[in-house]
């Protein structure tokens, strides 16, 4: 048996499957993924923002800018590590906006950390910790 086929034997078949199908010539050793991202969201009204997440498929930080590019109105920090997520946000970036934190937060990022591994299938893969 292969060492991949070693790594995946302990896995549920539906997850064998899928790194199988993600991943036809095994995992490459990537400590992960960054995504950079424009558009507009609401934020009372319509405004541009910016934004880049890191992200391994166990731990993400998403930053965001709102707002003219030259004198951005918001600045948001999404985080997920260790079991521990937290939200952080900043007006013109240096007044504290909001913070969030706590039980709710981790679990609610943990699902999103969950979800959004599918960007990084390589980088969760057995053996790749």
């Amino acid at each position: 048996m292969s060492d991949e086929a070693d790594r995946l034997a302990g896995l549920d078949a539906p997850v064998r499957r899928y790194l199988a199908h993600a991943m036809p010539d095994g995992p490459l050793r990537v400590p992960g993924v960054r995504i950079a991202m424009a558009g507009r969201i609401r934020a009372g009204a319509w405004l541009p923002f910016r934004a880049d997440q890191e992200s391994d498929g166990r731990s993400f930080a998403w930053r965001a800018t709102v707002g003219p590019r030259r004198i951005p109105l918001l600045s948001v920090t999404d985080r997920f590590a260790r079991g521990t997520g937290s939200t952080h946000g900043r007006l013109l970036g240096r007044l504290p906006l909001l913070r969030a934190a706590g039980s709710d937060i981790d679990r609610s990022a943990a699902g999103r950390a969950a979800l959004e591994s599918v960007f990084a299938p390589r980088a969760c893969s057995p053996g790749t910790a």
